[in-house]
């Protein structure tokens, strides 16, 4: 039991550093994405999405941090030879993986909460920042950039001139807007002009265009044209272009005690409930998929001894590249494809790593 407990500390710790080491290459990650999509925004206001993004992959990698760390604990034990020292003493293979186990079962244990109930939250409020994100580049456009986009709304220009007014533009968007000289339905619109600035007023962003040409395609049977070489305003409603462009319902951006409770009251249709029954069954899958890696990473690393660092970390990734990530897209395009039961499809990666611990625990008494 000692010994147990030894080998669990040491994968404790080289998880806890694994998982460090990951989170440090995703927020770097995270750091370009969010300067990518700036676009102008004072920096305090991108840099806010960092956290963000590193909390929605951390659960996608947290599988390598941890096989990586049992691959290079078991691989260090039995490079020192103590799992001979083990056996000699009458120790069975399995109470060896018992560490292993443990530790895949706690990692998960402490990972299914965050997935079900943390992340979905995440991904809403990343949605709610990144709109913060483009309505402040849209007050601070930057001087060398040459197109803005915002949900539905294209902006795209040939060149600024000295008082920050842009030249030889074109806009697109679709939506409504709720107060204009333009008579807008809700449809597309397309704006040359020759010269346009804008300003924004909360959830407003109001152009003034010089030498416009406006083209729209309507939801009715004929769309319109305007020609105007003075001054044309046009109000639109930034809310509404974003929403025109969302969809209404999105399974993975509710938690898990909020699915089951519409699951129970009846209140999603058809296809709603089958993403809904994919989305919580593919949660619970991911986190119990630990367990095997677990096992997995503990008897791959028995069989390295002393591949070395390199051999380690290739063995780990490569499982995962071969393996657990494609399991995981086969699954998600089986659900796509209505190929299978939605919850079936949701435990694929989880079924896929069964076998690979069938085989490798196979050979484990031939390491005595």
């Amino acid at each position: 039991m000692r010994l147990a407990r030894a080998h669990l500390l040491e994968l404790v710790g080289r998880l806890l550093l694994t998982t460090g080491g990951v989170t440090f290459l995703i927020g770097l990650g995270g750091l370009v994405r969010a300067s990518s999509i700036s676009q102008g925004a004072p920096v305090w206001l991108p840099m806010s999405l960092v956290p963000l993004i590193v909390g929605q992959a951390l659960p996608y990698f947290l599988p390598l941090a941890l096989l990586t760390a049992v691959v290079f604990g078991y691989g260090r034990m039995a490079a020192d030879g103590e799992h001979v020292a083990a056996f000699a003493a009458g120790a069975h293979p399995a109470r060896l993986l018992l560490p292993a186990a443990l530790l895949g079962t706690l990692t998960a244990a402490a990972l299914h909460p965050f997935s079900s109930e943390v992340l979905p939250d995440l991904y809403r409020k990343m949605r709610e920042l990144g709109a913060r994100v483009r309505v402040a580049a849209l007050e601070n456009t930057r001087p060398g950039a040459s197109e803005l986009h915002h949900g539905g709304l294209h902006l795209l220009w040939n060149g600024r001139d000295e008082d920050g007014a842009f030249r030889d533009v074109l806009l697109q968007f679709r939506g409504a807007s709720p107060d204009r000289e333009l008579p807008l339905a809700v449809g597309e619109l397309r704006v040359l002009a020759d010269r346009a600035r804008l300003r924004v007023e909360g959830e407003r962003v109001i152009f003034s265009f010089e030498g416009l040409r406006a083209f729209s395609t309507t939801d009715e049977e004929a769309g319109w044209t305007v020609q105007n070489d003075g001054t044309t305003f046009l109000v639109l409603d930034l809310a509404s272009v974003v929403a025109n462009n969302l969809p209404e319902y999105r399974a993975k951006d509710l938690p898990t005690s909020e699915l089951l409770r519409r699951l129970a009251r009846g209140d999603l249709d058809p296809e709603q409930e089958r993403s809904a029954l994919h989305s919580i069954a593919q949660r619970r899958a991911l986190s119990a998929c630990l367990l095997p890696l677990g096992l997995i990473g503990a008897l791959i690393g028995w069989r390295l001894r002393r591949g070395g660092f390199l051999a380690g970390l290739g063995a780990a990734m490569g499982l995962l590249v071969l393996v657990f990530y494609p399991a995981y897209y086969v699954g998600e395009a089986l659900y796509e494809s209505d190929a299978v039961e939605p919850r079936l499809a949701g435990w694929i990666p989880f079924l896929a790593l069964l076998p690979l611990v069938v085989l490798l625990s196979r050979g484990a008494s031939r390491l005595r």
